[in-house]
């Protein structure tokens, strides 16, 4: 499984086969809150199985959706290095497994491991990528141009077009680009009518290019 993680797949066997012996895997039911925003972390975690929200709150409750973990996807790396609070809470939205790896055993290898240090920098700067577009995208987009961002970033090549893995809610996608719900369905309506998108038990696919204004 860890030879499936971006962050460890050019490591050798004695280093991944170290990194077993110290994993513990534990299982979560749904709606378990794995992480609370402010939580001190030592240990980083791989997810083996299910799917997991990164999500930020506000004292009334709203919600803000970072991103969607599954199988392979790992979290806690940045906490684990410099040793600050998450800041960001994390939980199941499905029965999950999750391999953690505590922080003092993961920097004792680290040190002693060119290649993970050089994979764990490489993650690191992908998601301050990520973050720089994300916020670039609340600046200057509107709603329209938030949703055919993240839909364009999530969908994969399909018989039948590009395929949205994730099983997405109107809700969900609204928490995701800071959006209201009735905002997003209205657009996801207008484009499934025109025949850009199609809406399946929350599985989007879309079918055509996405026009540029809405």
């Amino acid at each position: 499984m860890l030879r499936k993680v971006p962050l460890f797949a050019q490591l050798d066997e004695q280093t991944l086969g170290c990194l077993e012996e110290i994993a513990v895997k534990r299982a979560y039911p749904k709606n378990t809150i794995l992480v609370n925003k402010g939580d001190v972390s030592d240990y980083l975690s791989v997810v083996l199985s299910g799917k997991l929200k990164v999500v930020i709150a506000d004292d009334s409750g709203k919600e803000i959706i970072i991103s969607f973990l599954g199988a392979g996807d790992y979290f806690g790396e940045i906490a684990l290095i410099d040793g600050e609070p998450r800041s960001a809470s994390i939980l199941t939205c499905e029965a999950s497994q999750v391999l953690t790896i505590a922080r003092q055993d993961f920097l004792r290898i680290l040190k002693s491991s060119p290649e993970l240090m050089l994979g764990l920098l490489k993650a690191l700067a992908r998601k301050v990528r990520l973050a720089t577009e994300k916020l670039e995208s609340l600046a200057f987009d509107d709603v329209y141009g938030r949703i055919t961002k993240l839909l364009t970033v999530l969908a994969k090549p399909h018989a039948d077009g590009w395929f949205v893995e994730e099983r997405l809610t109107h809700q969900d996608i609204a928490d995701m680009i800071g959006s209201s719900r009735e905002m997003v369905s209205r657009i996801l309506k207008a484009l499934e009518t025109g025949g850009y998108v199609s809406i399946e038990g929350k599985r989007i696919t879309v079918k055509k290019k996405l026009p540029a204004t809405f």
